[in-house]
């Protein structure tokens, strides 16, 4: 299963290459392994095509076509085509998160049966956790924390650092949801550090996992230091993040269109935070790089509209727009 994508939080805290959420380049697990072949090659046929860049609604109807010939589906390939409808919802239409709370809930119903459960530990975790992650971006929170914490207690002792740092990341994400700034940073500073371990004893050969996520984080602790008025702090992460981007994503000279958006939404955050600060004439030099990359087709052209904003009211305060 996919780790999980990254969540996009205002403005532009988290990257998604979507990503996150996203998380085309993780590992998957071996489900296509005891799934009929012509079920487990349309899937994969599918996510070929996402890392390619290259999924339509037209691959998505073909395999939906492939699985409907195959009926009945087993447990396992029915947790393959959820896993492929999940990324649909939350990463190819933008977020359609009411749909993917529905997906979580299916795909939660299969581990209904205990033996199924214990036989797919890990898939049951990710699924307890998609779902608290559709809940949060529902906005129900309390009951976001009711699956993270029940797959805390139960599961998280099995897990590795690499594991512990997309959960405990979670946290940090809903404590930014409930503007507890401080409590956030706390979770992010901790799912940096489980990070970094990971990488000392399992460096990932993933761009997502080496280099996405982690940016995200230190992204994330800028922004709720900038949140809690804190630009000194703030400045310190916006750098940190862009100073590890750039030494990270040396090892991964195939994903330089990746690495030009993270830099870019990184850009646009100091660019906007040396604007607060009034220092103009660094906030449009960050601000024009951003706009610069993330303009180009296929890039964050969501991001790019608020770096025009940004810029936009910089120039306003230099009295420079027309």
């Amino acid at each position: 299963m996919r780790s999980w994508h990254h969540i996009r939080s205002a403005p532009t805290t988290w990257l998604i290459l979507l990503t996150m959420y996203c998380c085309t380049s993780c590992e998957r697990p071996a489900l296509t392994l005891v799934a009929r072949p012509v079920v487990a090659s349309s899937v994969d046929s599918a996510w070929k095509a996402i890392r390619a860049e290259r999924f339509t609604e037209g691959t998505r109807q073909y395999v939906e076509r492939v699985l409907n010939q195959q009926q009945p589906l087993s447990d396992i390939e029915k947790l393959l085509k959820y896993e492929l409808d999940h990324w649909y919802y939350t990463t190819f239409l933008h977020g359609d998160f009411a749909a993917a709370d529905l997906v979580a809930d299916s795909a939660l119903a299969l581990f209904a049966e205990s033996t199924f459960r214990a036989q797919n530990l890990h898939s049951y975790a990710l699924w307890m956790l998609f779902k608290g992650d559709a809940l949060v971006h529902l906005k129900q929170l309390d009951e976001a924390f009711t699956y993270y914490y029940q797959v805390k207690t139960e599961y998280l002792t099995n897990w590795n650092a690499c594991n512990l740092s997309q959960f405990t990341a979670r946290l940090g994400y809903v404590r930014q949801k409930q503007e507890n700034h401080r409590d956030a940073i706390r979770y992010y500073l901790e799912a940096f550090r489980q990070f970094l371990y990971c990488q000392k004893t399992t460096p990932s050969r993933s761009y997502y996992e080496a280099v996405t996520e982690p940016q995200g984080l230190l992204n994330a602790i800028a922004w709720n230091y900038e949140l809690l008025n804190l630009p000194d702090s703030a400045l310190q992460y916006y750098h940190r993040a862009l100073n590890f981007v750039a030494d990270e994503s040396l090892r991964f000279p195939l994903h330089e269109k990746g690495t030009s958006i993270a830099k870019a939404v990184i850009y646009g955050n100091l660019g906007g935070l040396y604007n607060k600060l009034g220092k103009y004439d660094t906030a449009v030099h960050y601000l024009t790089q951003s706009v610069t990359i993330n303009s180009q087709d296929k890039y964050d052209q969501r991001d790019v509209q608020t770096a025009q904003i940004k810029l936009a009211d910089t120039y306003l305060n230099l009295g420079r727009f027309a």
